[in-house]
């Protein structure tokens, strides 16, 4: 689950958020983004060569650059 971990680490979210109702809550929420403009690159997704030709897809997006990314495209 490297990609998960790196998702709430990057969001801040940490075990106090466990079980928190995340509809309607004012201690977490989702911030306007600071970027106006993303630079998003695409790469083949990790670990599915059972898919066959369809594991070499550009089916993995992530922004340029981005430290909370498993694995580097």
């Amino acid at each position: 689950c490297n990609g998960p971990a790196k998702l709430t680490k990057a969001l801040g979210i940490t075990t106090k958020f466990n079980g928190i109702d995340l509809t309607n809550n004012k201690n977490i929420w989702i911030e306007p983004r600071k970027e106006k403009t993303l630079n998003i690159i695409t790469g083949k997704r990790i670990g599915i060569d059972y898919a066959g030709p369809d594991a070499d897809l550009p089916w993995r997006f992530a922004i340029k650059d981005n430290k909370f990314i498993s694995k580097k495209i």
